[in-house]
């Protein structure tokens, strides 16, 4: 289960960083395009954040 939730937390990673480069790109030549991707990088990055907080967890004793 954890080496699952680290390959995903990995993959989207590596898709966040990509949206990135594409937003930068596209952002002169396509207004909608970018949106679409600047919506699905925030819910990768929200992604990235929730599967980071299964992994380590922050434990108050």
């Amino acid at each position: 289960m954890q080496d699952l939730l680290f390959r995903e937390l990995e993959a989207l990673k590596i898709e966040h960083q990509e949206l990135e480069k594409k937003i930068e790109e596209l952002s002169t030549k396509n207004q909608i395009e970018a949106q679409k991707c600047k919506k699905r990088k925030l819910w990768v990055k929200d992604r990235i954040h929730y599967l980071d907080s299964i992994i380590h967890p922050d434990i108050i004793a």
